[in-house]
């Protein structure tokens, strides 16, 4: 598992471009799609073209998971 920190940068899929853009890690709050709640504070990859979060890496996982199941 490749380890990300804020700052780096890879190409993702960008659902909202429809294309491949370059992403940058950043530290965001971003909120369940459910809308039932949000993580704070979570590293997520952003387009650097349309400022919408495109990854979550496989290490913010835990912080997303945590923050889930308090809210159920």
């Amino acid at each position: 598992m490749k380890i990300f920190k804020v700052g780096e940068s890879q190409k993702a899929a960008c659902s909202k471009c429809q294309s491949f853009e370059n992403a940058t890690f950043q530290l965001r709050d971003v909120s369940f799609s459910d809308g039932t709640g949000m993580v704070e504070k979570v590293l997520v990859g952003v387009c650097d073209k349309c400022d919408s979060v495109t990854v979550l890496p496989h290490q913010s996982t835990p912080a997303v998971k945590r923050q889930y199941g308090s809210i159920s």
